[in-house]
Order: C-alpha cells, then sequence, then structure tokens
C-alpha cells in the first residue's frame, strides 16, 4: 500500500473525506471527484436542526450505512463493518482487529470512526508486533494502540470497508444518488430524531430556533459551517456535471441542461449561506441571538430554503429522466454484507 498522505481537512464532511481517501486505493481510484463524492454520499445536501439550539449533533445522527454505506454500495462496492459498544470484551477486540488487518493485506484501508477526533477516518496499516494501528483523520495521522482501542471517547468502535468491486452503470449511480437525495431533502426517508428536522423542513427549524432565540452559538456556526459546504459542492457537482462520468452516457445530453440549471440554484444557495457564515464564522459564533442579526439570518434563511426548493425541483426532474430510461438490466449496486466474509 502506497504512503497515505498527511492529514488535512478537504470537506465538513467527515464521511466524504473518508470515502474519498479509500477510493484511491481501489480499482475506482480515477472515476470520481470530491464533489462527486459529496453527491453520490449526499454530503452536499447535509441539514438537520434542533428547531431550538440548534445542537452540533444534528449532522452526526445518521447511522454510518446512510452516510457513507449507502454512497458506497452505489459506485458497486461490497460493504461489511465491524461495530461493538465500548467496552468491547477481548473477543469483540480480536474480531475487530481481524476485521482491520483483513482488509489491509488487500490493499485496502479500513474507514474508521472516532480514531483522533470525534469523526470519521481511515485505518491504513498495522504492527503486530508492536501492537499498534496506524491511522488517519482530519487532525492527525497517528498511532493507536491495541490496547488504547477501548478507550474512545464515544460509545462504539466501528470500521467499515470493502469486501469487492463490481462494475455499475454510471445511471445506476447516479439514480440511487439523486433518489436518497430527494428522499432527504423532502424528509420522506427515516427520522435518526423527532428532535430535529433534515431537508427543507430543516431550514425551517433553523428559522425558528432565530425567532425564539435560544440557539447554541458555536453549535449553529457548527451547522452553519456543515451546510455551507455541502451546498458549495453540491454547485461544484451540478457545474461540473458535463465533465463527470455521468454526462458520459445515453441521458448525458438531457441530463446536462438540468445539471446547470441545478447548479445555478445551488450557486445562490452556497454565496447566501457564505454571506451569513461571516456573520457567524465557525468556532466564534457570532451574536445569532441578537434581535438584529436574528432577523437579517431569516431573511437569507428564506431565501436559501425557497433556491433548495428549486434545486429540489430540478433533481426531481433528473431522476425522472433517469427513473424512466430504457434499461439495458435491472439496478445493480453493491451490497451490505455480513459476517463472516471470507
Amino acid at each position: 500500500m502506497s504512503k497515505i498522505p498527511e492529514a488535512v481537512r478537504l470537506t465538513r464532511s467527515p464521511t466524504a473525506q473518508a470515502v474519498f481517501g479509500l477510493i484511491p486505493y481501489t480499482d475506482k481510484k480515477e472515476v470520481y471527484s470530491l464533489a462527486d463524492i459529496m453527491m453520490i454520499t449526499n454530503s452536499a445536501f447535509m441539514i438537520n436542526i434542533h428547531p431550538e439550539t440548534v445542537d452540533a449533533a444534528g449532522p452526526t445522527l445518521f447511522s454510518p450505512t446512510q452516510l457513507m454505506g449507502d454512497g458506497l454500495m452505489a459506485m458497486g462496492f461490497d460493504i461489511g463493518e465491524s461495530y461493538y459498544e465500548i467496552p468491547a470484551t477481548p473477543e469483540q477486540l480480536e474480531q475487530y482487529v481481524k476485521f482491520i488487518k483483513d482488509s489491509i493485506d488487500r490493499g485496502l484501508p479500513v474507514i474508521g470512526w472516532d480514531l483522533f477526533c470525534p469523526e470519521f477516518g481511515i485505518i491504513y496499516g498495522y504492527d503486530d508486533e508492536k501492537q499498534e494501528l496506524y491511522a488517519r483523520d482530519a487532525e492527525k495521522d497517528g498511532i493507536i494502540a491495541y490496547s488504547e482501542i477501548n478507550n474512545r471517547r464515544y460509545s462504539s468502535i466501528h470500521a467499515m470497508a470493502v469486501l469487492n468491486s463490481s462494475s455499475v452503470d454510471p445511471l445506476d449511480t447516479l439514480e440511487d444518488s439523486l433518489q436518497r437525495a430527494v428522499h432527504f431533502l423532502d424528509e420522506k426517508n427515516h427520522q435518526p430524531s423527532s428532535q430535529y428536522h433534515h431537508g427543507i423542513a430543516g431550514y425551517d427549524a433553523w428559522m425558528q430556533a432565530f425567532m425564539t432565540r435560544h440557539i447554541h452559538i458555536p453549535e449553529n456556526a457548527y451547522n452553519l459551517a456543515v451546510v455551507t459546504d455541502g451546498r458549495k459542492f453540491a454547485a461544484q457537482f451540478f457545474g461540473n456535471f458535463s465533465e463527470s462520468i455521468f454526462s458520459q452516457t445515453s441521458l448525458g445530453s438531457q441530463l446536462a441542461p438540468l445539471a446547470l440549471e441545478a447548479a445555478a440554484h445551488y450557486s445562490v444557495i452556497a454565496e447566501t449561506l457564505s454571506e451569513l457564515l461571516l456573520r457567524f464564522p465557525f468556532p466564534q459564533g457570532g451574536e445569532p441571538n441578537n434581535q438584529q442579526e436574528a432577523e437579517h439570518a431569516i431573511k437569507l434563511l428564506n431565501k436559501v430554503k425557497t433556491s433548495e426548493i428549486n434545486g429540489l425541483a430540478v433533481m426531481s426532474q433528473m431522476l425522472e429522466l433517469v427513473l424512466n430510461r430504457k434499461r439495458e438490466a435491472p439496478l445493480s449496486l453493491g451490497k451490505f454484507k455480513f459476517p463472516p466474509y471470507s
């Protein structure tokens, strides 16, 4: 396995960054850009807002499968995972380490949770003699001793690995990605918590929080940074659609004009949220509970909501085109597999 690049933050979506870090070690290393990965994992559309506090937990409440597993499967990867609550038993720790080592021995890092910061990162090496794992996330590139695996800050250890890779029709990948994005923005998919709202409804929850003015200041700034980052990548994905693998298909010429239309909407969203981010920068946070600031924020969020509704409408048109195409074969994506993996 070639040397892993040093720790760096490429996006506010640690799940998309982890997937992007894994892809170069697969047979699809030259297929997808980071903007593609943000779209395919749906990280480009992340928003999950608590209507009173705008709690920072919002973007993290979704399962690893929803955050990155669905995207990996959409690209044609079969995946598996090793998950245990901590403290894990010695037998569970042995299985967890074996799962990681088996993947690394195949030349593939695994995606791990809570390595050096409470995010997903890459575990790319091990040394049995020294009893060490070698890992990297957006905060650090370093060593995790086997004896320290149980000493995570959160309640579990989790690793996800690519088990197999199959060729996949780019339109199947796009269909699945658009379907999940539309369902997410319409809030038709699984709700991880009744206390939060995602998709378009997330903007209403956010405006409600600005009206009641009990916002947790740094956490509001964090959510704003995440949502802004995602929409910038959405604008980039749709703006560069004609250069992507998805345009090199039978529907490319029909999808391209719609993609440019979506790019225009998401550019407005990204620019408007960037203006809001200047007022509430992460991590300082500004003064979101100030009446004048709150009123201006509500005005900008209304503008963003309208543009996202328009973007959703265009994505729905793209999805309809893809769904109604003449198929050469049924939809075929990667699968989630259960142990034993051998």
